[in-house]
């Protein structure tokens, strides 16, 4: 393994750590602002909070929507998108900055 490498899984590392810190420090109240600090950090797959909510009310409807599903949903949902696939993000950051710093020709 290189030294990218290693640097993306520290870096992913330590964003799942963060996040299940705050995931779990937080009290239900003050989890919606959680999620809005990791927001801009997570971009662009932190837009999957927002727009996978919606798709699973479309999809299932009523059905999952009672207050015991909607609580588990509306915050643990964004602990799989921050915690899982925004720390494999930060940890695919490294491997492709050092592709384009490669690519990039001396002038």
């Amino acid at each position: 393994m290189t030294r990218k490498h290693y640097v993306g899984i520290g870096l992913g590392t330590l964003h799942l750590v963060i996040v299940l810190f705050a995931t779990y420090t937080a009290d239900s109240n003050n989890l919606p602002w959680v999620w809005m600090l990791l927001f801009p950090i997570d971009f662009p797959f932190s837009l999957l909070t927002v727009g996978g909510l919606n798709v699973m009310q479309d999809m299932w409807g009523d059905v999952v929507w009672d207050e015991g599903w909607k609580h588990i949903i509306y915050n643990y949902w964004p602990v799989f998108v921050h915690g899982l696939i925004g720390s494999l993000w930060w940890g695919v950051i490294p491997i492709i900055v050092s592709k384009l710093l490669a690519n990039k020709k001396p002038e």
